[in-house]
């Protein structure tokens, strides 16, 4: 009986521990997630829209567009658990940048914060010499007619990233496909599943995985700027 009411004790503790934040989207942004909450219902998956923050952000580095920030938190045990997901847009870019670019970035942002996929670089090339990026988790962002051409398969790859990606394209082509070959990064998730699907895979060693989430610890983050908070007032 007392290891019943241990129990009980024990799971009331952690749960009253956690506390999670708010979600709070930006309607100006909200409407550009459209492409992908009507994929995501099409392939079956939970969108966890209603789990993540959307929101304007002063950005730093002039080449990001955007950014998928996941907030951690410690409970009352002192366990770290996610607190929050955030999707940052740099309002710089947002203000210059076209319908088509905006859905884009959101889709791909949506990609990090609600399907957990990392970028992924490569290109499948056409014998006649065009090329196309591999998946719309590229860590560069695609030429709006390049996006739009082949949204059908980009959004295909982005649920289903052991899609052959080969016969895919060569279908929405009607081409053969030997007229094509996949370039991928030697570090790429799914090259052992391209490799089984044909022979034209190839590694490129110019492609390297770069960091893509970014993690952020609500205490840590909120100790930081207690410290510059009080250096600025010693400083006065």
């Amino acid at each position: 009986m007392k290891n019943i009411i241990f129990l009980i004790f024990t799971l009331f503790l952690i749960g009253c521990g956690k506390q999670y934040a708010p979600v709070v989207h930006d309607k100006n942004i909200l409407p550009y997630t459209q492409e992908f909450t009507d994929a995501s219902q099409s392939y079956g998956v939970n969108s966890r829209l209603s789990r993540i923050s959307l929101k304007f952000s002063n950005i730093p580095e002039a080449d990001v567009l955007g950014q998928c920030i996941i907030y951690t938190k410690k409970d009352a045990l002192g366990v770290e658990y996610e607190y929050g997901r955030t999707i940052e847009i740099s309002t710089k870019w947002w203000n210059v940048s076209t319908e088509s670019e905006r859905s884009q970035l959101l889709t791909h942002e949506l990609g990090h914060c609600s399907l957990n996929r990392d970028h992924r670089a490569g290109y499948i090339e056409s014998r006649y010499g065009g090329t196309i990026r591999l998946s719309l988790m590229n860590p560069y962002r695609l030429q709006d007619e390049e996006y739009t051409e082949y949204l059908k398969y980009y959004l295909e790859e982005l649920f289903r990233p052991k899609v052959n990606s080969i016969e895919f394209i060569a279908s929405m082509t009607d081409s053969p496909t030997s007229d094509y070959a996949v370039y991928a990064s030697k570090s790429d998730t799914f090259l052992t599943s391209m490799i089984e699907h044909n022979h034209n895979v190839h590694i490129d060693h110019r492609l390297e995985k770069d960091p893509c989430v970014k993690v952020v610890n609500v205490d840590e983050e909120k100790t930081e700027t207690e410290e510059m908070e009080e250096q600025e007032q010693s400083e006065e």
